[in-house]
């Protein structure tokens, strides 16, 4: 047992060619070679060869590098379970094609659009799970937990996507991101910043820190829309988060930046005050 009461299991999918699924759910097909992070993701925001990725151990802070989409993937998911993963990266494709077009062709986008929240949340855990199997984050370690809620097990209280407020004016744009917040003793792994596309989303292990009651300054969990507002239109993506917390994320439209006209600035706020 690991510290701070998560069971960790060593992956050995890199060096043994196993699944990191093993053991949750039937193993079949043999070994696939697997885009970590969606190859439909990857495909998309590519300029054919490579992606804007930033965040990964050996990158320098801040920066995100065009990586080629074949140094993505590795030998870590067996046929059966990447199948059975695949509506993950459907759902993740559909949010980012909305946001590239909320952005780039707003005329076009319905008022309201339907992503599955839940998928996506799990799409998020997929991602990094992936990337602890080829070593790049926490060791090679993938706790029991994780690989549980990948499999469709239930989010312990506090765990979740959680979309901040207030943090200052985003950037919608091309290209993913990655930052770990670390528990400073126990040095697990409590939380995860992803940037996905100018969305910013917390995936948190518990609350960082264990601070509980300070829980809302890594946003709110689980919302069940996220509204662009670039008066007088607004268009909503709706989560479907049926047990989440019901409320809203709105970003407002505030300007240009200087990376191209087609790129929007919008200031997340939380219109309950």
């Amino acid at each position: 047992m690991m510290p701070g009461g998560l069971e960790h299991e060593r992956n050995y999918s890199m060096a043994s060619g196993k699944c990191y699924l093993e053991g949750y759910g039937s193993c079949a097909g043999g070994i696939s070679r697997e885009h970590y992070i969606s190859r439909n993701i990857l495909e998309f925001g590519s300029t054919g060869k490579a992606v804007k990725i930033g965040g990964l151990p050996w990158q320098p802070p801040s920066t995100m590098q065009a990586i080629g989409l074949s140094s993505l993937a590795a030998p870590i998911l067996c046929q059966h379970h990447n199948k059975s993963l695949k509506p993950m990266d459907t759902q993740a494709g559909r949010l980012m094609r909305v946001l590239n077009s909320i952005d780039k062709v707003p005329a076009k986008v319905s008022a309201i659009t339907y992503v599955h929240g839940p998928t996506f949340e799990r799409w998020m855990l997929k991602v990094f799970c992936g990337l602890a199997a080829c070593g790049h984050f926490n060791n090679g370690f993938i706790p029991r937990e994780w690989k549980e809620i990948l499999v469709g097990g239930a989010w312990p209280a506090f765990w979740g996507a959680y979309f901040p407020l207030g943090f200052g004016p985003v950037t919608v744009s091309d290209g993913l991101s990655f930052e770990t917040k670390v528990h400073p003793e126990t040095r697990e792994i409590k939380a995860v910043k992803f940037y996905f596309f100018g969305l910013h989303v917390n995936l948190c292990f518990g609350i960082p820190g264990g601070d509980y009651s300070g829980q809302m300054r890594w946003g709110i969990r689980q919302p069940r829309r996220i509204n662009f507002l670039n008066e007088p239109q607004c268009k909503t993506i709706d989560l479907m988060w049926a047990g989440g917390s019901g409320e809203e994320v709105t970003y407002v439209r505030t300007g240009s930046t200087n990376s191209g006209p087609d790129y929007l600035k919008y200031f997340p706020y939380d219109d309950s005050a």
